[in-house]
């Protein structure tokens, strides 16, 4: 499971991190594009873990 925290960034875009709930680990992003490849990239992944 992971969260996502986003805000208004300075240049008019959205950033923001994400959080796995599981770790803590937290991956910044800078752009909503960032966020929707790293989604993408790890829904693969978590179907895995919990087949």
């Amino acid at each position: 499971m992971y969260l996502v925290l986003l805000w208004p960034g300075e240049a008019g875009n959205w950033e923001g991190r994400i959080k796995d709930a599981k770790t803590g680990a937290e991956i910044p992003f800078g752009e909503l594009e960032e966020l929707m490849s790293w989604l993408e990239t790890h829904k693969n992944d978590e179907s895995r873990r919990s087949a």
